[in-house]
């Protein structure tokens, strides 16, 4: 069985592009490739901001979600751990 890491996506939605994001939202999904799985996904009240987990085998899978969102928003990845994967580290 393949590990997959875990991957927090910040995402700041340009206020002039906030329609534009939701309407792609609702229209495609959040354009993950087939090799990422979407773990969460929270937006703030004012849709200006984004927060994501998605699991996958490495950070080159995330290429895909990059392409389709890099025109509306700016994008942070950061791999993060688990609690039980950090005491696994600790222990």
């Amino acid at each position: 069985e393949t590990k997959h890491m875990k991957f927090l996506i910040y995402c700041e939605i340009d206020p002039e592009k906030r329609d534009e994001n939701v309407a792609r939202l609702k229209a495609s999904g959040p354009g993950l490739p087939e090799n990422v799985k979407l773990v969460s996904l929270w937006y703030s009240a004012t849709l200006l901001q984004c927060w994501c987990v998605v699991e996958a085998e490495d950070a080159p899978s995330l290429g895909e979600i990059q392409k389709h969102w890099t025109d509306l928003n700016f994008n942070y990845i950061t791999p993060v751990l688990t609690e039980s994967e950090v005491l696994q580290i600790f222990s």
